[in-house]
């Protein structure tokens, strides 16, 4: 399995790097473009096939991407911790992280960012929603204390971490909330995707939920018992806006190519927009303050990741 590799190699600073960078040293005669593709620990909630192979989207966006800067695409799997080292020796020449993945690394604010993507609407930045049943007495963030709140992925930026930063926002706390005895005693009540958080908060087994708002916007309006639409709920708060990923550059990266790979990002929507598609990307764009102060907000509600964090999945 492709996650069990990627944590077995973090205990030797991703192998697959290394490896490339080895191969490098004894004379390719055309130097690899290394793209760190960062993941996460995954519990058995979050082992769909996509998130095992996070590689497969990124394919099209990769061979797009060799063709503008002249250099073949290598991608790695790595985690969070390793990416800001990785980059900085020129093991990783890009990376793409989301922006919970940035907020951990070890110091954000020392790393460059070469553009942050916009989604297949147009945005630079979206926020998830919190939402409760149209008829629950659930009216404020702060009327949450002491009930269930259904949350996406764990790690996810919008569902999960940006939640949490809300939630802190009013007031509340992880232990805040009525928390779970099983699988993880103690822990926040976790879905892979927005239908499970949807249903969740339809059948009353939860207070309220978050769910990114690109999901809200695929309900229909209207619904069925077993399948609610939008109508069947009420929108209580919405966490800050952010973007899908960000796109990181190593400073050993040549200036030649620097400038090959920051044209072919801020060109995706004319010339790339269909292979970038699968990651769920029309464009990209510069960095902006605003993005990036949001971004390292997240920072309030994460720490950074070190090895000693990593479990691997069972």
């Amino acid at each position: 399995m492709l996650v069990v590799g990627a944590a077995l190699g973090a205990a030797t600073g991703c192998r697959s790097a290394i490896g490339v960078g080895l191969l490098n040293l004894v004379g390719l005669s055309e130097k690899p473009l290394v793209l760190g593709v960062v993941t996460e620990r995954l519990d058995a909630a979050q082992r769909s096939a996509e998130l095992l192979n996070p590689i497969g989207p990124y394919n099209d966006a990769m061979n797009a991407l060799g063709a503008a800067t002249r250099r073949r695409v290598t991608p790695s799997v790595c985690f969070p911790f390793q990416t800001q080292p990785n980059l900085d020796v020129g093991l990783y020449h890009l990376a793409v992280l989301t922006p919970c993945q940035f907020a951990r690394l070890t110091d954000p604010t020392k790393v460059e960012v070469m553009a942050t993507a916009i989604d297949l609407q147009g945005r630079a930045a979206r926020p998830a929603l919190l939402i409760a049943r149209d008829d629950s007495p659930i009216k404020a963030c702060e009327d949450l204390r002491g009930k269930v709140v259904a949350f996406g992925p764990k790690n996810d930026s919008r569902t999960h971490t940006a939640a949490l930063m809300l939630l802190d926002s009013h007031g509340l706390k992880p232990g805040d909330l009525s928390l779970e005895v099983l699988p993880v005693p103690g822990s926040l009540k976790h879905f892979p995707n927005a239908n499970g958080v949807v249903k969740s908060v339809n059948n009353r087994s939860s207070a309220a939920g978050f769910v990114d708002i690109a999901d809200w916007e695929a309900l229909p309006e209207t619904g069925s018992a077993d399948a609610p639409g939008r109508s069947s709920f009420r929108i209580v708060a919405e966490t800050v806006a952010l973007p899908n990923h960000l796109i990181l550059r190593s400073p050993t990266l040549d200036e030649t190519t620097t400038e090959a790979a920051r044209a072919f990002f801020l060109s995706v929507s004319e010339h790339n927009r269909e292979a970038m598609r699968p990651i769920g990307v029309s464009g990209y764009e510069a960095p902006t303050p605003d993005v990036m102060e949001t971004c390292l907000s997240l920072r309030a509600v994460v720490s950074a990741d070190s090895p000693a964090s990593l479990i691997l999945p069972q």
